[in-house]
C-alpha cells in the first residue's frame, strides 16, 4: 500500500498521520474512560506541528456540536452517533489530507446518519479526500464521486452519483445481476 507514492507497510503510526492520513475505523474506537476533549486531543497525537491547533479545535467544535457540548463528559457516556462524531472529529484534528472511514453509519439511527454525512459533504468541500467502505450503497452512492461494488475480492461494477436514482442499477448493485 503506498499513499502518494511513499510505502506504508511497516511505517509507524505517528508518522503516517504526518503524512497526511487518516482512519476512522468501524466501531470508532474512542477511549470510553477519557473525557471527549481528551480524546479530541489524542487526535494531535504524531501531527508533526503544533501550528494552528486551537483553530482546528474549534473547526471540528464547529463541524460537530456535541463534541464541544459534551468535552467534559466521559466518552463511554455518549451516545453511539455521538462516538462516531467524536471518532471522525479526532481523526480531523491531525489535520489530513484523506480520510479513510471504515462503515460510518453503522449501528447509527437514520438522523445521526444523515448528520453524519451532511458533515462529511462538508469536509470533502474542503479538500479532504475521503474513502469510505459503507453498505449503505444508497448513500454512498450519492455522495462519492466514485462508488466500486466489491465481490469475492473483485471490484464488480462502478456507480456514479447519477446511478443513486437509478433503482435497477441499485438492485443490481445489491444483489448482483
Amino acid at each position: 500500500v503506498r499513499f502518494e507514492g511513499r510505502p506504508l507497510a511497516g511505517v509507524p503510526t505517528e508518522r503516517i498521520v504526518r503524512q497526511g492520513l487518516a482512519l476512522v475505523p468501524e466501531g470508532r474506537h474512542i477511549f470510553p474512560d477519557l473525557t471527549v476533549d481528551e480524546n479530541l486531543r489524542l487526535g494531535l497525537v504524531g501531527r508533526g506541528s503544533t501550528n494552528g491547533i486551537a483553530d482546528d479545535l474549534e473547526r471540528v467544535r464547529t463541524l460537530f456540536p456535541v463534541v464541544h457540548e459534551f468535552r467534559h463528559r466521559q466518552a463511554g457516556l455518549l451516545s453511539g452517533g455521538q462516538q462516531q462524531q467524536l471518532a471522525i472529529a479526532r481523526a480531523l484534528v491531525s489535520k489530513p489530507r484523506l480520510l479513510l472511514l471504515d462503515e460510518p453509519s453503522l449501528g447509527l439511527a437514520p438522523s445521526v446518519v444523515e448528520t453524519v454525512w451532511n458533515t462529511l459533504g462538508e469536509i470533502r468541500a474542503t479538500g479532504v479526500t475521503i474513502v469510505l467502505v459503507e453498505q449503505r450503497a444508497q448513500i454512498t452512492v450519492g455522495f462519492a464521486d466514485r462508488t466500486y461494488v466489491l465481490g469475492d475480492g473483485r471490484v464488480k461494477m462502478e456507480l456514479t452519483p447519477q446511478d443513486a436514482d437509478d433503482t435497477e442499477r441499485m438492485v443490481e448493485a445489491y444483489f448482483g445481476s
